[in-house]
């Protein structure tokens, strides 16, 4: 299976970038497999994903993760209150429309909220690889995610999301030096920025 969605993917990039471009050549082939590569793609993995669900479809793309096997010698910075996001460079109208990120030790490890004016979306986050879950947003909207991270030091949290029905991937790093969040994608959703927006409308 591993396979055939490789080669569709690769098929479905190849040929949206040249449709786009008017061009040809060799198409740009895909890094992680899962970015922003139109709606043919959008739509083949949100049927795969309700085929098999997304568990399946994060471990037949063996999409690497961030993982690291250290944990915060002092908790209690990390979660007495949200990491503001920073305003980033570039077009602001591709950035996230993220607020803060809110951190969270549960039971199970380690729960991450996407904080927007208007709306939020809660889910764990595996440090030893992905975890997939479909949390609610505050709409009540399932918002299917796959997410992984980790501390690269003491004072550092990284983080990579993915919005599996579009699919887009978000990086995220939180840093205790300035109690700052720098969240961007790795290629920009073509439609809309929104925590609601990044979910299949049907």
């Amino acid at each position: 299976m591993r396979s055939a969605i490789r080669d569709t993917l690769d098929e479905l990039e190849q040929q949206r970038l040249s449709e786009s471009s008017g061009e040809h050549g060799q198409a740009r082939p895909l890094d992680e497999r899962m970015l922003a590569v139109g709606p043919e793609t959008g739509l083949f993995l949100n049927t795969l994903a309700r085929a098999t669900g997304a568990q399946a479809v994060v471990s037949g793309l063996e999409l690497a993760a961030y993982q690291t096997d250290g944990e915060p010698a002092d908790w209690e910075p990390w979660l007495c209150e949200p990491f503001r996001v920073a305003s980033a460079e570039g077009d602001p109208q591709t950035q996230p429309t993220l607020t803060s990120i809110g951190l969270q030790r549960t039971g199970a490890g380690l729960q991450v909220t996407l904080n927007e004016v208007d709306n939020a979306l809660s889910f764990a986050v595996g440090t030893r690889g992905w975890t997939v879950s479909t949390p609610a947003d505050t709409f009540g909207k399932g918002i299917p995610v796959a997410a992984a991270g980790g501390w690269s030091d003491q004072k550092t949290l990284r983080l990579e999301v993915i919005l599996l029905e579009t699919p887009h991937r978000m990086d995220v790093v939180c840093s205790l030096d300035d109690r700052c969040a720098s969240a961007a994608w790795r290629l920009p959703p073509l439609g809309g920025f929104h925590l609601q927006d990044l979910r299949n409308p049907i």
